[in-house]
């Protein structure tokens, strides 16, 4: 596979945001009122481990409503890393830093995280790549609970077309 056909399937990936590892976060959600930097490591590791179901919990509901619901969502997660893993490329790690200041509008608490991930070809010994991907939190209840939404390769004018609700002001930094 080629560094140009492993990045256009990191896209595809970062895009549907699947990821993996074998530790699973079952039993870690976090409180209520956990902080959104816990909030968002536990959602990461719900995709880390592929387990939808929890991940679903995390997601922003209109992102889900936009892909057909609760079930498809899940259904499109999985067979997304099904393809992933066949293809012989495994992300691991997971982690989120950098978080941008608050903005408030339209009733909610909205920031910008960078998502942290390792990305390696079980089929090439090359040294495993650590990527980069910006993950917008909205919050409607002052902060107590997070809801996420993985930005892809998506500017804020492409996702303010299919989420108007986005803060104007969120800034997505290029990776």
């Amino acid at each position: 596979m080629t560094r140009i056909q492993v990045f256009l399937l990191l896209g595809l990936f970062l895009s549907t945001s699947m990821l993996s590892n074998c530790q699973s976060p079952a039993g870690n959600k976090p409180k209520a009122g956990a902080s959104l930097e816990e909030q968002a490591t536990v959602f990461v590791k719900t995709i880390v481990a592929y387990d939808f179901k929890a991940s679903a919990d995390y997601f922003l509901p209109e992102f889900m409503e936009s892909m057909g619901g609760r079930d498809a969502t899940i259904q499109i997660y999985a067979d997304g890393a099904k393809q992933f893993k066949e293809g012989g490329t495994k992300l691991s790690g997971g982690k989120v830093d950098n978080v941008s200041a608050m903005s408030k509008c339209n009733g909610t608490l909205q920031c910008v995280l960078r998502q942290e991930v390792v990305m390696e070809s079980i089929y090439s010994s090359s040294e495993p790549e650590t990527l980069h991907s910006n993950l917008i939190a909205v919050s409607r209840d002052e902060g107590q609970t997070w809801k996420f939404l993985l930005a892809g390769e998506d500017g804020l004018p492409t996702l303010r077309q299919k989420f108007p609700f986005l803060c104007e002001d969120l800034i997505l930094p290029k990776y």
